[in-house]
């Protein structure tokens, strides 16, 4: 992660599925929240616009952001 930002890159985030195996995004409901997340940072960058279509799992899992 401190590569990309030293090399000037402001746009790279690292979100991370805690104690999930590498294809955890293949697998619901950890497939919507990526989309999810994904969704929004689609957003902040200007090539979407609005708030994601899907709605969230009712199970309580979580990406959790890097600093």
């Amino acid at each position: 992660m401190k590569r990309p930002l030293a090399l000037g890159n402001t746009t790279t985030e690292l979100w991370l599925a805690e104690g999930q195996s590498h294809t955890f995004f293949n697998k619901e409901p950890w497939r919507t929240v990526t989309l999810i997340a994904a969704d929004r940072f689609l957003v902040q960058q200007g090539v979407l616009k609005g708030e994601p279509t899907l709605a969230p799992p009712a199970t309580d899992e979580k990406l959790v952001r890097t600093p």
